[in-house]
Order: structure tokens, then sequence, then C-alpha cells
């Protein structure tokens, strides 16, 4: 396993090779993925999310469960795919739509996208390329002396 140090104002910082870094982003979506299913299983046992209103169940969705999907997002989504022909195929888009086709009443074999229109719900593909955009302009608008961009930077050059 090959490491790159790089050495901003005297700090060590660990860089991984590409190929390895989504190797390890992979599996940590999954691991989020499935970190939102339990606490989705787990709310199902107080809340019955058929008997609410579809603003009242995006809301909680929004809530309770989309910062579990989403936490670091701005940093594995630079690393995802960006076909949109698969975007279904995703994890994180896959629990989104379960989620909601069991609000529903839908069989899982329903097809998505009459989930899809039933909430008004966009995917969160597009929420997760909005996340790596507003980091990367917080990120080029850090001073040059700061460690984040300059690590952003090191690795943009491809040193």
């Amino acid at each position: 396993m090959e490491f790159q140090l790089i050495k901003p104002h005297n700090t060590v910082i660990l860089a991984l090779p590409s190929t390895q870094m989504e190797v390890l982003l992979i599996s940590s979506k999954k691991v989020l993925v499935e970190k939102a299913r339990r606490s989705i299983f787990a709310s199902k046992r107080y809340l019955d999310f058929n008997k609410l209103p579809i603003k009242t169940c995006n809301k909680l969705f929004d809530t309770l469960f989309l910062p579990i999907l989403l936490y670091g997002s701005e940093i594995w989504g630079a690393y995802d795919s960006i076909n949109f022909k698969k975007w279904e195929k995703d994890p994180v888009e896959r629990q989104h739509t379960q989620f909601y086709k069991c609000f529903l009443g839908l069989n899982r074999r329903a097809p998505n996208v009459v989930a899809r229109n039933e909430t008004g719900r966009l995917p969160l593909k597009l929420n997760i390329l909005l996340r790596v955009i507003k980091f990367w302009i917080h990120l080029e608008s850090l001073p040059e002396n700061n460690i984040a961009k300059q690590c952003f930077h090191f690795q943009s050059i491809g040193k």
C-alpha cells in the first residue's frame, strides 16, 4: 500500500492513492446506508409513517435520516460516479426510494418513479452534487495559508 505524506506548515497528513481512497469511500457509504436503515427501522416502532401527511414525512426524513445518509458527502460525493443512467442503483438512492415506497405502502417491485412523483422528491444525487460544489467553493474561498486549501491544491495538481 502506497502513501503520500503531505506536510503543510509542518503538519503531517497521510494521503492514499485514488483507487484505495475510492474503496474506503464506497465502504463508508455502505456503512452510512446501513446506519440510516437501522434508524428508519427503529423509528417505525414509534411512528406509523403511513398515517402521516406527505409534507410531515418529508420533513421527518430530511431531519432524521438525511443527515445520516449524506454524512461526509462533500468528500465521498466527489469520488461518486456521475452516471445519471444508473443513479437509481446507488445505495443511498435505493434507501431513499425504499423509505418512500414503505411510506406509500407500495410493493418493493413497484416503479421508483411512482414513489418519487407521489412524494415530490428529487434524487439525492442532486443534493450530493450541490454539497460537493458548495464545499469546493468554500475551499477556494479559504486563505492561502490554510491547511485544508493547501491539501486541496496539492491533491488537485497531482504531486
